[in-house]
């Protein structure tokens, strides 16, 4: 008897055990979980209703409901859903955008700007731990999204179909139904222009470096949707001349050659390039080499044209192309602005009207150098001694030119300089703001305007870097071993020099252009710190400065 009841409290237990188990749901719950349901409420284009059409038909269909005419139908949309969870919280949101293929009859999910997906089409997402995945981190879970959807079938729009789908999971990891929507799109067609830093060049006197600048034309899509492309495609053809002018764009003859179409897409700014004869940081992007041009045995010149092309954000590209012709010399060198002396020994002939004297910019204080009162329209330096104001002078120039001050162990020397370039000279208008550097050209025996930009500036005391303040990135110049102190020409282009010994000091600067050519003849300024003279020794001070 007590056998057979131990046998049936055993067959009781396991039938509770196995009921528990059954009736479980997840996390120890006593219900099944309930999947969350999502659904898209919102959007700002026009959707397939919701009927049984096939992916294949649907666009004979809803492209009778699409006019270009209204905005409606712009490729971009944005796309609102709403989810909840009976029995949980909804989590977290994965979404993808198609586009559909009639050639293949299926839905490619790797053709939406701005956007990096999965295997599946799933829109990437970067998530707290670096990683990327399907699925919305906590910090951008919202229930809306912006989308591009392509627009490439220029001749008939009611082709351009996108399915936007969208779906959740909740605390359980549970995912739901998924919740899509078809739209029609549409987009302008794009057009394209092409400047350098400094606008248009002059064809011929470029250095072998030159900052393109792409811009979107003629895009006419509402609400400036069309302003900014999605990247830009260019490339190089090299065309012979017909004519032997080298000062401006002969009649071009024979194509040369040309390169494969390279793209701005990868390029940290998408609507820019810097293209070099010689990259320095081993051209990670792998740009195109800007070709030094040559010039045949008859007179006759190679010349090189960019040829660029806008592809917009809905898949357009423009049809044509923007140009430009130019002339890539590999000699030129920007000049730095002089510190003193007069502009005129430094220009050509047109422009020796110019009086600018660079040397009212640099300022000295000490014990012993200093005024009471302050120059109008010039930021001077200044110390407070007791309730005195005492503002810094320029240096006095001895009969022999030389410049000098008098040395305390405090003496501060206020640095300023500038280069040839930062400025445009016309003989009408005098000093004109451009970035435009001379060089001069021993082959024409004049100066001319070469187009490469000043990048950094190099600043030099004594030979090295020693005793400069760090303002900017020491450099070792490959060619002569010397350091220099390297500031990009953004930045302030002055530096205080402090804790200078009495005796010559001399402060060299040169300019460094984007072709990444130096200066080879610095400005340079020579200047003495005299000690002072005491009382008792008054009568050789006349002499030590006559």
């Amino acid at each position: 008897m007590l056998k057979n009841r131990s046998l049936l409290i055993l067959i009781i237990l396991l039938l509770v055990a196995v009921l528990t188990v059954l009736s479980c749901g997840r996390k120890g719950s006593l219900n099944l979980n309930v999947p969350p349901y999502i659904e898209i409420s919102d959007y700002s284009g026009i959707a397939k209703t919701d009927t049984t059409w096939s992916d294949s038909t649907m666009f004979e269909e809803i492209g009778n409901l699409i006019n270009p005419d209204i905005y409606d139908s712009l490729f971009y949309q944005e796309i609102f859903w709403r989810a909840w969870d009976v029995d949980g919280v909804v989590r977290s949101y994965a979404y993808r955008i198609g586009t559909w293929d009639s050639l293949s009859e299926a839905w490619q999910y790797d053709q939406t700007y701005g956007v990096r997906v999965s295997e599946e089409g799933w829109v990437l997402h970067l998530q707290p731990n670096g990683e990327y995945g399907i699925w919305t981190p906590l910090k951008e879970r919202f229930s809306k999204t912006p989308v591009y959807f392509t627009a490439t079938d220029t001749s008939d729009y009611k082709k351009n179909f996108g399915k936007f789908e969208v779906k959740c999971k909740d605390n359980y990891d549970e995912e739901s139904e998924i919740a899509a929507r078809y739209f029609c799109s549409w987009s302008d067609v794009p057009g394209t222009s092409v400047q350098t830093s400094q606008g248009s060049i002059d064809s011929l006197r470029v250095g072998s470096a030159i900052l393109f600048k792409f811009k979107v034309l003629d895009d006419k899509d509402p609400f400036g949707h069309g302003s900014e492309a999605a990247y830009f495609t260019y490339r190089f053809k090299y065309y012979r001349t017909t004519g032997t002018d080298t000062l401006k764009v002969a009649p071009l003859g024979a194509v040369l050659d040309s390169t494969e179409w390279y793209s701005t897409e990868g390029y940290p700014k998408k609507d820019e390039v810097l293209l070099m004869s010689e990259y320095h940081d081993g051209n990670p992007y792998g740009k195109p080499i800007l070709k030094i041009n040559e010039k045949f045995a008859d007179g006759t010149y190679e010349v090189t044209e960019i040829q660029v092309k806008t592809v917009d954000k809905a898949g357009i590209v423009d049809p044509e192309y923007a140009g430009m012709v130019f002339f890539v010399r590999g000699y030129f060198h920007p000049d730095t602005a002089p510190f003193m002396a007069q502009w005129a020994d430094y220009l050509p002939d047109f422009l020796k009207n110019s009086s600018l004297n660079i040397l009212p910019h640099i300022f000295v204080i000490s014990d012993y150098t200093w005024l009471n009162y302050m120059c109008e329209n010039e930021d001077v330096p200044k110390r407070v001694i007791g309730s005195e104001d005492h503002y810094a002078n320029q240096f006095y120039m001895a009969k022999d030119t030389t410049l000098t001050a008098i040395w305390s162990d405090n003496v501060e020397i206020y640095m300023k300089w500038e280069y040839l370039g930062q400025f445009e000279y016309d003989v009408e208008k005098g000093r004109v703001a451009a970035n435009h550097t001379f060089f001069y050209d021993d082959s024409l025996e004049q100066y001319i305007q070469y187009f490469c930009d000043v990048e950094y500036m190099d600043i030099q005391l004594n030979g090295g870097t020693h005793g400069l303040p760090p303002v900017g990135t020491v450099y070792t110049d490959d060619d002569t071993g010397e350091n220099w102190m390297r500031l990009p020409i953004y930045e302030e282009q002055n530096c205080k020099l402090f804790g200078l010994s009495a005796g010559e000091h001399t402060f060299k600067v040169r300019a460094v252009d984007f072709q990444g050519a130096v200066d080879p003849t610095p400005a340079e300024l020579t200047f003495y710190l005299y000690e002072p003279i005491l009382a008792d020794e008054k009568e050789g001070c006349r002499r030590k400065f006559s």
